[in-house]
């Protein structure tokens, strides 16, 4: 199968008018003692806890693609030792979203954990420049919105930033500018891509390192009492209590911050966000090189909010229609399992490998074994993992068309129904695909399909067999797959069928009392959602609750589990579904 069209490729970098700088203030003699008005701020509830269960730490390769041509646009991109560091980068996503694709998780598209603009409204990080640099946080709500975007500094050395999405109430504006601190569509609703900036002076870029980043619902920051200063002075925050390695190395003060210039007697209030989880900062001022005492100690507890993290059911959780009804899984231990067209390929340590050179085909497909129809209303989620080779890209042309399909026949004859792109990336991850979506044409290619139906329903309710394309590459591509599956959720049925929904509080502290929610599409606000149990005790480590369906209708639904304690309450979904009293569908299938 030829590729149809063509996706859009992403052409997001902003024309704009270098922001003016202004000049650096004079520093003059001795520097005032910073008294702060706390001890303890509370942490500030993130948006990759809370809907990927996984922090943008740069700790893991999930957290960032550094593949050229992919999340960074020029230069390279390496995780070492949990930092992001970017060489000669202009324009990195933090996260995307393609023209013309079937969002999945593999490649953290945040239209399948949406990021809820309105909740969500601050970015924080913590980043070394080795210079001074206008940037900006450029975000869409959709893929063919108009950009809104954030301008903000980098600056040299180590330095933790709060910026405010929705205007200027942070620290690190423009010196000197006459843009306003926000531009273009404001920041709120469903946010769908979001990408940085490093300088708008593509000949002088910074060399960057992020240490933690994320998108957060602001929580009350710190107040300081700064005295009088005789003229401006530098505010810095220290996170180890040893002021003697601050300063702009990349090294030596990767413990420490310039905040900003203050002229005292000032008092001024700090975004929570200069801290993460855990830390403990001491505040203090310096002039001419002379720094004061350090002030007494501000610190977030790790257990200042709950961190919820469902652990069941999970999107890869569900009885596989292979293992089950075919008793034989798609494991790619033997040829039995799959075969290969269009592509060389064989079969070894578990993997089918494929690949694509001269003499063979663009449009490689791998039709996998199927013995009898599958119920395809029960049996409604892939999950795939696959290694992919070589760079990435979009285009029609070598090296590029890194985009797979699946195809599936429906039983009787219908016409093959084909799925939308779906976007890949280089190197191993799992692709979890819903199929069965609402309505039943989304899930389809809109060019690619004469006769659109839909999977696991009408006409599409069984199928007779099912396809995966790996690619669209026309020129040498390579790929290895370890594992297809095709799942149904876990059921559950009052009387006679209970599940157990495990979560754990990642922060946990005595107090922690959970609610427990079936939610039918991911949305807090929606009033089909059901209370299932409230004020759980929560202990440390796993946390059972056994549900029988009891309270809720017929259907599916998502797990939220909310942790509370000491007025702070914060959710996480589950991601994988329960289904409530599932009916199998009727045989023999209607044929039309």
């Amino acid at each position: 199968m030829s590729s149809r069209r063509a996706l859009v490729l992403l052409a997001c970098m902003a024309i704009a008018i270098a922001p003016a700088t202004g000049a650096p203030a004079a520093l003059a003699a001795d520097a005032p003692v910073v008294v702060p008005n706390t001890s303890t701020v509370t942490s500030q509830g993130e948006y990759f806890q809370a809907m990927w269960q996984d922090r943008m730490d740069f700790a893991n390769p999930e957290d960032f693609d550094t593949a050229g041509r992919h999340m960074i646009q020029q230069g390279s991109a390496n995780l070492v030792g949990g930092r992001l560091n970017m060489s000669g980068v202009q324009q990195a996503y933090l996260l995307r979203s393609d023209p013309g694709s079937y969002p999945t998780t593999a490649i953290r598209d945040p239209r399948s954990r949406p990021l809820d603009g309105s909740t969500y409204r601050r970015i924080t990080m913590r980043a070394y420049s080795d210079r001074d640099s206008n940037a900006a946080f450029f975000f869409r709500r959709c893929n063919s919105c108009a950009n809104g975007l954030k301008y903000f500094q980098l600056k040299k050395g180590w330095h933790s930033y709060d910026l405010d999405m929705t205007g200027p109430w942070d620290l690190d504006g423009l010196p000197g500018s006459s843009l306003p601190p926000v531009s273009g569509t404001p920041w709120g609703g469903q946010i769908e891509m979001l990408w940085m900036i490093t300088s708008f002076d593509a000949g002088n870029l910074p060399e960057v390192s992020i240490d933690d980043l994320g998108i957060v619902a602001p929580t009350a920051g710190p107040g300081l009492s700064i005295g009088a200063t005789g003229g401006p002075a530098e505010l810095w925050m220290d996170l180890d209590g040893n002021t003697a390695n601050d300063g702009t190395n990349k090294v030596a003060g990767a413990t420490a911050s310039y905040l900003t210039t203050v002229t005292g007697p000032t008092n001024i209030g700090l975004p929570a966000g200069v801290l993460q989880p855990g830390q403990t900062a001491r505040f203090y001022t310096r002039r001419n090189g002379v720094a004061t005492t350090p002030s007494a100690t501000v610190t977030m507890p790790r257990s200042s909010r709950p961190e919820p993290r469902t652990l069941s059911p999970w999107e890869t959780a569900g009885t596989d229609w292979a293992t089950v009804v075919r008793r034989d899984p798609w494991d790619m231990t033997q040829p039995s399992d799959a075969r290969v067209v269009n592509a060389a390929s064989s079969f070894s340590g578990g993997f089918l490998h494929g690949w694509t050179g001269p003499g063979t085909r663009n449009d490689p497909v791998v039709p996998l074994s199927v013995n009898t129809p599958i119920d395809a209303q029960l049996y409604h989620r892939v999950a795939l993992t696959i290694t992919y080779d070589g760079p990435w890209g979009l285009e029609n042309a070598p090296g590029g068309g890194l985009v797979g399909r699946i195809v599936w026949q429906p039983y009787g004859g219908a016409p093959y129904q084909v799925s939308d792109d779906l976007v890949l990336r280089t190197g191993r991850a799992t692709y979890v695909v819903e199929m069965k979506t609402w309505p039943p044409t989304q899930i389809l290619d809109p060019d690619g399909n004469t006769d659109p139906i839909g999977w696991g329903v009408g006409r599409a309710t069984w199928l007779s067999g099912i396809d995966f394309h790996p690619h669209e590459d026309p020129g040498s591509r390579s790929w290895h797959i370890d594992d297809v599956k095709l799942l149904r959720n876990e059921a559950v049925k009052p009387g006679v069928r209970s599940y157990d929904v495990v979560f754990v509080d990642d922060a946990w502290a005595p107090g922690t009392t959970a609610d427990i929610v079936a939610d039918p599409n991911l949305n807090p606000a929606d009033p089909a959602q059901v209370v299932i149990a409230r004020g759980i005790p929560v202990v440390a480590g796993q946390n059972r609750f056994r549900w029988n369906g009891a309270g809720a209708a017929a259907g599916t639904y998502h797990m939220r589990v909310i942790l509370r304690r000491d007025g702070v309450a914060s959710a996480s979904y589950s991601f994988g579904a329960l289904d409530v009293a599932p009916q199998p569908s009727a045989w023999p299938p209607v044929v039309k």
